[in-house]
C-alpha cells in the first residue's frame, strides 16, 4: 500500500473564503435510479460494455425544473471503457420523467452534477484486477531484490527493472468524474464546516487516502494527516469523500483495476 500513495496525488482543492451551503436535496428520476439501471442495462451496446469491463459510467450537469422538466443536459465526463454506452445512456436520461429537487425544504428549479452508472460483475474485468495485483506483487519482488527502496523501505518509483516494466507507469489513474472542478463542486455542495473552527477562524487541511475499487466505489478511507487544530475538519472530510459518485476506476490493459489514491484538500477561513 506504501508503493500505491505515492502515486497519483489529484492535488490541493483549496477553497478560499469558504462559506456552510444550505442543504438541499438533488433532483432524482420518477422511477428512481434503480429502475433506470436496469433497464438501460438491458441495451445491447451497453450489456455488451459491461460484459467487458464490468463498468459504465457518465457524468452530467443538467437542470431540472421546479415542474421535473428536464433542461440543459450536458456531459462532462464519461469512464473511458464505455464502448459507445453513453450515447445510450443520455438518450434514457432526456426520456424520462423526474421529481423536482428542494432547497431549503421548497422546490426549486436546481442546476446540479451527477453520476449515471452501471455495474455487472465481469470475469473479464475481475481476471483483469488479479493479474494486475500479480503483475505489481512480481515487480515489488523485483525491486526488493536489488535494494531498489526509500530509506522506509518503500519501492522506487522507476520505469523497469531487469526489463520487467513498472506496471503502474501504464495505469490511467483514477479519478474523480469532472476532475478537479468536479470533486470541488462537490465539496461545495456537501461540506459542512465545522462550527467551532469557523467561528475561531480556524483554517483546515487534510490528506486523505481510499481505495478506488473496479467499479469505481470508495472504501478505506483514512485520515494519512490532519489539522491539528481543527481535528473535526479530518472527519468532516471523510464523511464528504464518503458519500461522492462513483469514480472512474484506474484503468490497466484496457480494463478497470483496484487502486488506491491520496487526496489532499484544504480551506482556507479569510
Amino acid at each position: 500500500m506504501s508503493f500505491l500513495k505515492n502515486l497519483g496525488l489529484l492535488g490541493i482543492l483549496a477553497l478560499t473564503h469558504f462559506t456552510a451551503r444550505a442543504q438541499r436535496v438533488n433532483p432524482e428520476p420518477i422511477e428512481g435510479w434503480a429502475a433506470l439501471e436496469s433497464r438501460t442495462a438491458k441495451n445491447d451496446t451497453v450489456s455488451q460494455a459491461l460484459d467487458e469491463s464490468g463498468l459504465v459510467i457518465a457524468f452530467y450537469s443538467a437542470t431540472v425544473t421546479k415542474k421535473g422538466t428536464l433542461k440543459d443536459l450536458l456531459l462532462v465526463d464519461e469512464g473511458p471503457l464505455n464502448a459507445g454506452s453513453t450515447e445510450i445512456l443520455t438518450r434514457m436520461l432526456k426520456n424520462i420523467r423526474w421529481n423536482p429537487g428542494t432547497l431549503k425544504g421548497k422546490v426549486s428549479t436546481q442546476t446540479f452534477l451527477f453520476s449515471f452508472a452501471i455495474e455487472r460483475k465481469s470475469k473479464k474485468a475481475l481476471a483483469a484486477d488479479s493479474s494486475f495485483k500479480q503483475k505489481v506483487a512480481e515487480y515489488v519482488a523485483l525491486l526488493k531484490q536489488h535494494g531498489d527502496t526509500l530509506e522506509n523501505g518503500t519501492p522506487k518509483l522507476i520505469d523497469s527493472v531487469d526489463g520487467v516494466p513498472n506496471p503502474y507507469r501504464q495505469t490511467q489513474l483514477a479519478r474523480y468524474p469532472g476532475n478537479d472542478d468536479g470533486f470541488i463542486q462537490h465539496v461545495q455542495n456537501t461540506f459542512t464546516y465545522p462550527p467551532r473552527c469557523l467561528e475561531a477562524n480556524i483554517s483546515g487541511d487534510v490528506v486523505l487516502q481510499f481505495r478506488v475499487n473496479p467499479y469505481g466505489l470508495v472504501s478505506h478511507i483514512e485520515i494519512k494527516s490532519e489539522s491539528k487544530a481543527c481535528p473535526e475538519f479530518g472527519v468532516e472530510s471523510v464523511r464528504v469523500l464518503r458519500i461522492s459518485d462513483r469514480w472512474i476506476p484506474a484503468v490497466w490493459q484496457n480494463s478497470y483495476i483496484q487502486s488506491f489514491r491520496e487526496l489532499p484538500i484544504r480551506m482556507d477561513i479569510n
